[in-house]
């Protein structure tokens, strides 16, 4: 009995040292909370301008979706110093109605990596960056560019920055 509670307080103190899996416990229990604003318009308009803001944000729009309800992106792939390793950051922005004519634009960065490696590719979610707010700034400037100031689908509610 003394080994196995020796062994498993080891096996906890070199676990609990290593943050890939730290995190991808957290993650597990936490889910992987997207950031959203409510904005008074159609899903239609808030898709055209989701795609706008993206290219405005130089993100390529890989995946508009069929009915704009969903639309994926991904940014520059950043290579480190000497090439054998990457970056990219992936956006999955979902709109989703909130109400009579209300849509919620949901968004979660992914970051992905690769060390260079057989097996260093790493994904991890974007919890906190300044690019959540650049992207529904970028929104609110397309749409006030698109529509007359009476049209225009405006956010309606406070954001909501995940659950962090």
């Amino acid at each position: 009995m003394r080994t196995f509670t020796l062994v498993a307080a080891i096996s906890v103190l070199l676990l609990a040292g290593c943050d890939s899996v730290s995190d991808s416990i957290q993650n597990g229990f936490s889910g992987n909370a997207a950031h959203s604003r409510t904005y008074h318009g159609q899903a239609q308009d808030l898709s055209a301008a989701v795609v706008l803001a993206m290219k405005r944000l130089d993100f390529n729009v890989t995946s508009p979706g069929g009915a704009g309800d969903h639309i994926e992106a991904s940014g520059r792939i950043q290579h480190s110093d000497g090439l054998s390793g990457s970056r990219q950051l992936i956006a999955d922005v979902k709109l989703v109605g909130a109400g009579p004519g209300e849509t919620e634009v949901q968004i979660l960065l992914t970051e992905q990596s690769d060390d260079g490696t057989a097996t260093g590719r790493s994904e991890k979610p974007v919890k906190d960056s300044g690019l959540y707010g650049t992207f529904f700034d970028t929104i609110k400037q397309v749409l006030a560019e698109t529509y007359s100031p009476t049209a225009a689908p405006t956010e309606t509610a406070p954001p909501h920055q995940g659950r962090d």
